[in-house]
């Protein structure tokens, strides 16, 4: 991975609001040499140890990844917000999703530069080809084919946990990167599917799909199909699929339509 930057170092620092006494004592330095060494970190004279990049990461609210970035990462949004919530979102969850929106796209911005760097950097045609939104029926059908989806192999996967994986592999061999993350980093930072199910990063290049691991195994599978109809519309954003939102509806129709064959809707309710 090679060494931390030392711009970032101090790019993370400055925009968790401390000085260099307080991240200092914060990350538990010596009072006495402890700025000087933080100071040398951060010109690039010394190299911190990677149990002081973890504290830093800790303390300064930012992904472990970040410090290897190759300039200080912009300012991201969540994108759309497609979400339906009570009044207003709890302040402790507000934080958490967006602790965890920096490091998908920490994560998104290193695969790009690898891709870029390497020549690999081609464009997936599928992202953002379905922004005129049409109807549900040649909507499932473009990304199904698109997938090579075989929704009887599909089903007849032992559970749904093996079903998931065999999309996921249908997903990512298309260059879509797949993520069941939920937290940030422990269980103790874990993140309610009240608060989000899915989040998709819209991207030629990288584009990212997030499953929240927290949610039941057996929505796993429609959650990341319903982020693959996001990044066809090209909509970088939170979901929960609870929503009245026009964006939400849809994809929540076509990842169903997906799943649901031709037969069974043909035949008439018992």
């Amino acid at each position: 991975m090679g060494a931390p930057n030392p711009e970032v170092l101090r790019w993370a620092r400055e925009t968790a609001g401390f000085s260099c006494a307080d991240a200092v004592q914060k990350l538990n330095m010596s009072a006495k040499s402890g700025v000087e060494t933080l100071k040398s970190y951060e010109k690039g004279e010394k190299q911190p140890s990677r149990s002081r990049l973890l504290m830093m990461s800790k303390q300064y609210h930012r992904s472990y990844l970040t410090f290897f970035l190759s300039r200080p990462p912009i300012k991201v949004e969540r994108g759309e917000d497609f979400r339906t919530l009570p009044d207003s979102e709890p302040s402790q969850f507000s934080g958490e999703l967006d602790a965890l929106v920096r490091d998908i796209f920490v994560r998104q911005e290193l695969v790009k530069q690898a891709l870029v760097e390497t020549e690999e950097d081609e464009k997936i045609p599928f992202i953002g080809a379905g922004a005129h939104m049409p109807d549900i029926v040649e909507a499932s059908a473009v990304i199904q084919e698109w997938l090579g989806l075989n929704v009887a192999g599909f089903r007849a996967q032992r559970n749904p946990h093996d079903a998931f994986n065999m999309l996921r592999l249908l997903v990512e061999q298309k260059g879509v990167y797949v993520l069941l993350m939920g937290d940030l980093g422990t269980y103790r930072s874990q993140i309610s599917t009240r608060v989000f199910r899915g989040f998709a990063l819209s991207d030629s290049i990288a584009p990212f799909v997030v499953v929240n691991n927290y949610d039941a195994k057996t929505a796993w599978s429609f959650t990341l199909l319903h982020e693959l109809v996001h990044l066809w519309l090209g909509r970088t954003g939170v979901s929960a699929q609870v929503s009245d939102h026009k964006v939400e509806r849809y994809c929540n129709d076509v990842a169903s339509r997906i799943l649901v064959t031709d037969k069974e809707i043909s035949e008439p309710s018992s």
